[in-house]
């Protein structure tokens, strides 16, 4: 609950420092005298958008910082300890600066934070209930947000949303996919056709350079041939003059240096070269004769040859590759079909995933449908004993509920919601904005604000001049309303209705003084007496009467 409250040169606000009690805290002053300064600053405490224009003139910044304890707040202290801006102490100092050219600062028990952060955790700390709350009643979208937060299946809510949320992306991606996929179809019928192609020419790596070399050798046969015979003739030919044959010089010359009839060892070394000569000359006249017999002359292989070439040149220039990178190609478009292939498994597990979150979200939707009906029948009962209380027992209330189809579905469920009445009996429910006038539209909407507050778990809950309008015996009892929610918790209540004043635990008071040609606002505890001098103020104008501070005492007993 809300402690203290510090504000510096905020509006026309030099400086407030203020201990806020527990129960029901009201705030009186005149027209003008900044009765709702220190909500104004509660709100920019706890994350509204601020501008320079709140900074009181003159000065540099204002800085509002609000304490609160939060011992008996576990999901508070729980998203505190998340975010690690926890304090041991079990209190939460939060504490905004904003500076004349419009800079804004949050902190969080003393620690800097995004001003989002100080919006996420005012909303758990603070609720505020407005005087201009009717307006948004009249919005017929806003009352299932009035229904939800009146139920007690938030977390139902937050669950459904994820859920949608999911359901889209999921449903995002499948049609995604699927608008790819006669492109892809596309794609793969082309590839299919390219690896028929590589298939049939079926080229092996290092294949095409042996096809090369054999076609240079069976296009030459004929010619190496012929050589290859002169080369065995000159090294080693029986049929030739001997002298032809480089065999038979060898063996001439060996034989005349063995003929020599020295034995100088330069001699025999020359005679033992002349011998390995002899012998390596008829082992190459092997090699010759071997390689001369292997060779074929062969058409028809050599057209065969010409053709594979052919073939392998024309499917090089089809890829406007080199031919040799064939097989690489070949590898590639087998890989890129298989991933295609992977692309019609990813299909049909989006729709599966698709249909699953699909499924998820229809069930969430129904069984938040199934509390929304039990908490509208309940809701109606509460409305009509309070409309009751503030003299509008011949108006009926009621939670009108209709069910969407599938395509209207939305992160909120399947339902619409709008609220409806009969303003006298006998006359059929019809929408707030047809029947209401201005006068029953506000206790209405008081109405559903005490109800939504006395099952909030907000510990802090402000009403911001809601009995505008309202006064008499009905301003009485909602003066009584608001006191008993304050029994629970902490209701701070801006008024301008005697009646109301009179039920507080707690009285402030806004009063302007003019100094220096300067404006200034401030909050001023009351005590008894001046409750009672104020309360007068508010019956009977500036001029107090015995009558009315008798009146005033009366009613504060």
């Amino acid at each position: 609950m809300l402690q203290q409250l510090s504000v510096h040169n905020f509006a026309i606000a030099d400086h407030i420092e203020l201990q806020i009690n527990n129960g029901l805290t009201v705030i009186t002053g005149e027209t003008g005298a900044g009765k709702s300064i220190m909500l104004d600053a509660l709100c920019m405490a706890s994350g509204d958008r601020a501008d320079a224009g709140v900074v009181k003139h003159g000065s540099d910044k204002a800085e509002i910082s609000a304490s609160f304890d939060i011992q008996t707040l576990p999901k508070v202290q729980h998203w505190l300890h998340q975010e690690d801006l926890d304090d041991e102490e079990g209190l939460c100092l939060i504490r905004r600066v904003i500076t004349k050219e419009g800079r804004s600062r949050g902190y969080i028990n003393g620690r800097p934070c995004p001003i989002s952060k100080l919006k996420i955790l005012g909303e758990q700390l603070l609720e505020i209930h407005s005087q201009h709350a009717h307006q948004s009643l009249m919005q017929p979208q806003n009352h299932i947000h009035m229904l939800d937060s009146f139920g007690t299946y938030g977390n139902k809510i937050e669950k459904l949303k994820a859920s949608y949320k999911k359901w889209q992306l999921s449903k995002q991606q499948l049609e995604q996919l699927a608008s790819q996929q006669e492109e892809i179809n596309d794609r793969k019928q082309l590839l299919t056709y390219q690896l028929e192609e590589l298939d049939e020419l079926s080229l092996k790596e290092g294949e095409l350079a042996e096809i090369e070399q054999e076609h240079h050798r069976l296009s030459q046969a004929e010619e190496l041939k012929r050589q290859s015979y002169q080369v065995l003739e000159l090294t080693n030919s029986e049929s030739g003059p001997a002298s032809t044959s480089a065999r038979d010089l060898l063996r001439q010359i060996g034989s005349m240096t063995d003929n020599i009839n020295d034995q100088h060892e330069t001699l025999t070394s020359a005679q033992e070269l002349y011998n390995q000569a002899l012998i390596n000359i008829e082992e190459a006249a092997s090699e010759i004769q071997h390689y001369h017999e292997s060779l074929e002359v062969n058409p028809e292989h050599l057209h065969n040859l010409d053709q594979r070439l052919t073939d392998i040149h024309d499917l090089a220039r089809k890829h406007r590759i080199q031919p040799e990178e064939i097989p690489a190609i070949h590898q590639q478009v087998i890989k890129d079909l298989e991933a295609l292939s992977d692309s019609n498994l990813s299909l049909e597990t989006l729709q599966n995933q698709e249909d699953k979150d699909k499924e998820n979200y229809f069930l969430l939707a129904n069984t938040v449908s199934d509390l929304r009906a039990k908490t509208a029948q309940e809701l109606n009962k509460l409305i009509m004993k309070q409309l009751t209380r503030l003299g509008m027992g011949h108006c009926k209330f009621n939670t009108h509920i209709e069910k969407l189809n599938d395509l209207k579905a939305s992160q909120l469920g399947l339902d619409q919601i709008e609220f409806q009445v009969s303003s006298n009996p006998g006359q059929p429910f019809q929408p707030l904005t047809k029947i209401a006038s201005g006068g029953e539209l506000s206790r209405i909407s008081l109405a559903i604000q005490v109800v939504n507050a006395s099952r909030s778990q907000i510990p802090t809950l402000i009403f911001d001049e809601v009995d505008v309008g309202i006064g008499g015996a009905t301003a009485e009892i909602v003066g009584d309303l608001l006191k008993t929610i304050g029994k629970t918790g902490q209701v701070i209540s801006v008024t301008h209705q005697p009646q109301v004043a009179a039920q507080g635990d707690n009285h402030l008071k806004a009063a302007k003084t003019l100094t220096n040609n300067t404006t200034k606002t401030q909050m001023i505890p009351l005590n008894k007496e001046g409750r009672i001098k104020e309360i007068a103020r508010m019956m009977g104008g500036q001029q107090l009467t015995k009558a009315t501070l008798q009146l005033a005492e009366e009613m504060l007993v």
